[in-house]
């Protein structure tokens, strides 16, 4: 496996998305070929971004982002903006890739390998993360009926129509990307940093839906 590069003056921030009872899943990736190979390489960038809501303010410590805010699924859209808040105030980096930790797993390849491992590195390596807003696995056709099934088994809460409202559009995107591994361009980021309140808004009333959050600001604000 190589890693790729379009420009090589451009440099990128990978941001791993994990939390202390992924530590498991966190090693394994750490184990990985991309991980050795993209940790030793100068256009890349590596933080863990882990979230705690005691901390006087977010710091890094060592390869270790953590974030003042709650580790809970349904905060997750907010812990995404502080990641993205951290790509653009504490770095110069043109793009920024969020993965999640447990990707390694292939806890979703029963639904479809595009939410595996495997199709990471495919896309990874064809350049597919050197995009404005680029992913490994589209999720199409979002709307209210399939938003509130989805919510049902995770247990979750999810008022779809109301958020519509609220952000005065009619229909959530066609498409975006799985949250397991999409990425924003600097110039993306700035777009999705500046709109806060669409995160917030996901959070009340979407239990922290971060990737359709982040595809929303994208295609339809």
């Amino acid at each position: 496996m190589s890693t790729s590069s379009i420009n090589e003056s451009e440099k990128t921030l990978i941001c791993i998305n994990s939390c202390l009872s992924d530590e498991e899943s966190l090693n394994k990736l750490r184990s990985t070929e991309w991980f050795q190979e993209v940790d030793e390489s100068s256009e890349y960038d590596i933080v863990i971004a882990l979230a705690n809501p005691n901390i006087s303010e977010t710091h890094v410590e060592g390869q270790n982002l953590i974030i003042k805010t709650e580790e809970d699924y349904t905060n997750l859209c907010m812990k995404t903006y502080y990641m993205i808040d951290y790509f653009m105030r504490g770095t110069i980096n043109d793009y920024f890739i969020k993965i999640d930790s447990k990707i390694i797993e292939g806890e979703h390849n029963k639904t479809s390998n595009l939410f595996s491992f495997d199709n990471f590195l495919k896309k990874f390596n064809e350049g597919a993360f050197k995009e404005n807003y680029g992913g490994a696995c589209p999720i199409l056709g979002a709307n209210p009926n399939h938003l509130r099934h989805w919510a049902s088994t995770k247990n979750l809460t999810v008022i779809p129509e109301l958020l519509l409202t609220e952000l005065d559009i009619n229909e959530f995107p066609i498409k975006y990307w799985a949250g397991s591994a999409y990425s924003l361009s600097r110039g993306t980021a700035h777009k999705a940093h500046s709109r806060k309140d669409v995160f917030e808004a996901f959070k009340r009333l979407m239990s922290g839906c971060e990737d359709l959050c982040i595809g929303t600001i994208i295609h339809k604000l």
